[in-house]
């Protein structure tokens, strides 16, 4: 009886000993989730914009189809510097035919009036930037007022600034106020990528159009059909769109308390379902994947060049294959988390929205086509001997290259990082992570390196070395 009691006890303590043995080796290798308590003790450092803005503008379009335009802007110095000057970006300048002659019909503007605190400054307009020297310097926290007059007529063709026949696209329409980093940051227009930079703002937008037009804009209380004179608010955005369509075809459905509407200028109701049915399963996956959607709207165009704005997605031309649509449809929706709510620099840091917004829009894609994510990612890696860092300011780029680095290979490496660390669910946990520590906050790529390693409980860099430019003596420093 002794020795059958003893041979129990052996048996269960070889049992339980195995037992412990195979979970110790089970949660070395394929452990998904960190521990909750290593994220809690990280303390993000966001980038501080500098300056804070308030928007309140009035756009009227008359038949002719010019825009008459009244900016009233309030900007806060929140840098620890004086200001001396203001520096505004203004891109519809750049259009004009003194600066691009090569379109087929330029844009025209012509400024009638500008007014720092009520008071008329003289002003410099050269290429995209408005200059205006201060007669008195802005102290930290001081609050100005700026008033711009002026009118503008859209180039045929442009890019995003833009009238295709009766259909018209404003993009960076007004003077939009750059960050300010011990000067203001304000880069050179290009004609490829997203080389303008602002922080979030409050926007009040009174419209009018003349009739049978629709307004589609990044305030979530736009209406269909939209009345001729409207008012529109949006807050806490980086910027405001807008698209004045010719009577377009629209289908709307909802999606967890998302109203979603898809826009065509043709008549094609079949690709406007088969987008809103893709919208719609794609805003459901990134909501429980990554976060609540930031407004109660999400318009889809399907008529002008793939492009993300707040609460809008305009995703190329509605002839494109049926893949390529698709694919620009979920990258633009993925954007209104990583770009539309964790801000980044798009000239010195372009990969970080559009390498995680990649990232998401192929883990979607894989849930809906069932692929294998390693040979989805394999199709973005270059080859060894053209890989550059995909961190480098977009004037290191040669225009036709740029895309290869910070879409592609930002995608793919950031891929290879999560697939030896957990796969497919660790790399969704880490995007809620992400987005939850980091929304209406701006990133850079040191900081975001440094999150995911302490995130991933990563040693060292070794991941990073050959996609990236890093600071080394920082990322040791935290």
């Amino acid at each position: 009886m002794k020795r059958s009691t003893l041979r129990i006890q052996i048996v269960i303590c070889s049992t339980l000993v195995f037992i412990i043995c195979i979970y110790g080796i089970w949660s070395k290798y394929f452990r998904t989730v960190p521990a909750k308590e290593n994220v809690k003790e990280f303390i993000p450092q966001e980038i501080k914009p500098g300056s804070k803005s308030a928007y309140d503008l009035q756009l009227e379009m008359n038949t002719e189809g010019i825009f008459n335009v009244e900016a009233s802007i309030s900007i806060q110095n929140q840098s620890d510097k004086d200001w001396s000057k203001l520096l505004f970006y203004f891109i519809p300048n750049i259009f004009t035919k003194e600066y691009t002659p090569q379109l087929e019909s330029n844009a025209t503007v012509r400024m009638k009036e500008l007014s720092v605190n009520g008071k008329n400054t003289p002003f410099n307009l050269t290429d995209d930037t408005l200059t205006v020297p201060l007669n008195e310097k802005v102290s930290p926290g001081t609050v100005i007022n700026v008033r711009v007059s002026y009118d503008f007529l859209l180039p045929e063709h442009g890019n995003r600034f833009s009238k295709n026949g009766e259909n018209y696209y404003l993009a960076q329409w007004y003077p939009m106020v750059p960050t300010f980093r011990n000067d203001w940051n304000k880069q050179a227009f290009r004609a490829k990528g997203e080389f303008y930079h602002t922080s979030f703002s409050d926007f009040s937008l009174k419209l009018k159009v003349p009739p049978n037009y629709t307004v589609v804009t990044s305030s979530e209380s736009d209406t269909f059909p939209s009345n001729n004179t409207s008012t529109m608010y949006a807050k806490n955005v980086k910027e405001m769109f807008v698209a004045v369509l010719k009577e377009p075809h629209m289908i709307e459905k909802e999606e967890n308390g998302v109203n979603i509407r898809v826009f065509s200028v043709e008549d094609k109701p079949e690709l406007l379902s088969e987008a809103g049915l893709l919208a719609s399963k794609a805003l459901a996956y990134f909501q429980q994947v990554i976060g609540k959607y930031p407004s109660k709207q999400l318009d889809i165009i399907l008529d002008e060049k793939g492009m993300e704005y707040p609460g809008i997605a305009t995703v190329g031309s509605i002839s494109q294959p049926t893949k390529v649509l698709e694919h620009h449809i979920v990258h633009e929706i993925a954007h209104q988390w990583f770009y539309g709510v964790v801000n980044n620099d798009p000239y010195y840091h372009a990969w970080l929205d559009e390498g995680v917004a990649q990232l998401a829009t192929t883990l979607f894609l894989s849930t809906q086509e069932n692929k294998n994510l390693n040979e989805m990612f394999h199709q973005e890696l270059l080859p060894n001997a053209k890989r550059r860092p995909s961190n480098l300011p977009l004037d290191q780029y040669l225009l036709e290259e740029q895309s290869n680095y910070i879409y592609g290979q930002s995608a793919s490496r950031l891929w290879n990082v999560f697939n030896k660390n957990g796969g497919q669910k660790t790399a969704e946990q880490f995007l809620k992570q992400y987005y939850e520590t980091y929304q209406y906050k701006e990133v850079d790529t040191q900081e975001f390196v440094t999150f995911l390693k302490h995130y991933l409980k990563l040693k060292d860099n070794k991941l990073f070395n050959d996609w990236l430019q890093l600071d080394k003596d920082k990322l040791n420093e935290r």
